[in-house]
């Protein structure tokens, strides 16, 4: 199903490129399908209630906090960053902190916006599984003061009786950032097969969606760090 095509589409979407920027990277590929290209929140149509904003460089980050916290005392949608995997990860921070619902990569938006444009019926915010590994540095950092993270390990002690074997290794690799097909590789098994651990694995820890299963096993403790 594509955003904007038929009658019976719940989630109409548009994407703001303020410079064009995100057309020009993606010139030969037509994003209209999908939805709407426009320059800014004025242009956005009135049916849409999911808004993607490309963010293109670090300095946009003060801007851009400026007119999302203006555009949300109108905007009654949900809005989503898009930004690329060259963006400078220190400024992530700066970003979830702002009154959004998402922030994903820019060929997670290219290949997945049918998906992305329904995963808000199921869950209240969508964060890019390359960005997992950022936001559990972040956290992790602040909790514990630490120096820089090369990787994730989960305690063995403290998830004993709690987690199977599987369950632990899937959950580890997710913390670090691995997404479901990636683990799948690794592992040896079908992306089905990972999806059910993963399932198992919320339903263990009472969570929404792999970012607040990553967030809570953090806060309890489940994590140590390699440096």
């Amino acid at each position: 199903m594509e955003v904007g095509q038929t009658e019976n589409v719940k989630c109409m979407a548009a994407l703001i490129d303020p410079d064009g920027k995100f057309k020009y990277q993606y010139r030969d590929e037509v994003l209209d399908v999908h939805c709407p290209v426009v320059s800014s929140f004025n242009d956005v149509p009135l049916t849409a209630n999911l808004v993607f904003y490309y963010v293109h460089q670090e300095e946009d980050v003060d801007f851009l906090t400026s007119i999302i916290k203006g555009v949300g005392k109108t905007f009654r949608g949900k809005i989503v960053l898009v930004t690329n995997p060259l963006y400078n990860t220190g400024c992530i921070s700066k970003l979830l902190i702002l009154p959004i619902h998402g922030l994903i990569f820019a060929n997670t938006f290219k290949t997945y916006i049918d998906s992305v444009a329904t995963f808000f019926d199921s869950y209240p915010f969508l964060l890019d599984p390359e960005l997992h590994k950022v936001v559990a540095e972040d956290i992790f950092t602040i909790k514990h003061k630490s120096k820089p993270i090369k990787k994730f390990v989960l305690n063995d002690k403290q998830i004993e009786g709690i987690l199977k074997e599987n369950e632990k290794i899937v959950l580890e690799k997710l913390i670090n950032g691995k997404s479901t097909g990636e683990i799948a590789n690794e592992m040896y098994f079908a992306p089905s097969t990972i999806n059910n651990v993963i399932g198992r694995i919320l339903m263990i820890l009472n969570a929404n969606d792999r970012t607040e299963a990553v967030v809570k096993a953090i806060r309890s403790n489940w994590v140590s760090s390699i440096k």
